[in-house]
């Protein structure tokens, strides 16, 4: 049964209360909620791996980098059960902090738990987060990788550089730098979560010495933008006049 806006609402504000009432979860009940709402993008045509997102509501919105949304409706989502969703469309973007909100189009998941513990921001950006022991978690062909390091660096802008086919395009990213062994390509969109199970950010780019994680804080932005967006008669609207 599709959901309403009303319902709709209401799963997203409850992704965003998760920073006030997660807090009773056991890092294990934290962690496996996490890894069962952690999805798989997949090529459509070759059904290969692509990159990784964050499933966050039964109706399928879910978070990604920005970067890993571009040709959308060439891509598939693949749950933790192995089930696979059309994209319906890019909610909202920010390409700036490399993170995007995105919706499938299956009127609901399989997955209908979302709660995990989120980790507050401010206590990442102090000096004494340098150091901090955190966890990556990926899905590959199904399976959840784990990998694990250390914060490097605040927060703060990083020069990179997309390549697409022969293209290349200059961005600045602001994101959390972190040292993290045998991060590759086709992780991005992947989970950063606290040695105690707490939702830290997202994957978003790599360079020979340091990846960049995008904040979980900027992921419940968007949020809340959407949110708004369907709040508004206007706004919905208008979306639907550009699709």
């Amino acid at each position: 049964m599709k959901m309403t806006t009303k319902q709709e609402i209401q799963a997203l504000e409850r992704f965003i209360q998760n920073i006030y009432t997660a807090e009773s979860l056991s890092s294990d009940e934290s962690i496996g909620n996490l890894e069962k709402s952690l999805v798989e993008i997949v090529y459509k045509d070759t059904n290969t791996h692509a990159a990784n997102g964050l499933l966050i509501t039964s109706s399928g919105y879910f978070l990604t980098a920005s970067h890993c949304a571009d040709k959308y409706s060439e891509k598939l989502i693949q749950d933790y059960r192995g089930n696979l969703y059309f994209i319906e469309r890019v909610c909202q973007n920010n390409p700036n902090e490399d993170i995007a909100l995105l919706k499938i189009k299956q009127d609901k998941c399989q997955r209908e738990n979302y709660d995990y513990k989120i980790k507050n921001i401010n206590l990442l950006l102090k000096d004494y987060a340098l150091g901090y022991l955190i966890e990556h978690k990926s899905r590959w062909d199904g399976e959840v990788i784990n990998k694990f390091g250390k914060i490097k660096g605040t927060k703060r802008e990083f020069q990179c550089t997309d390549k697409d086919g022969k293209d290349s395009r200059h961005r600045l990213l602001s994101g959390i730098e972190t040292e993290i062994k045998s991060i590759i390509p086709g992780d991005s969109g992947g989970i950063l979560l606290s040695y105690s199970g707490e939702l830290i950010g997202l994957t978003s780019a790599k360079s020979e010495t340091f990846e960049v994680f995008t904040t979980i804080f900027s992921g419940l932005n968007l949020v809340q933008k959407e949110i708004n967006t369907l709040k508004s008669p206007l706004k919905r609207f208008l979306r639907k006049l550009s699709k």
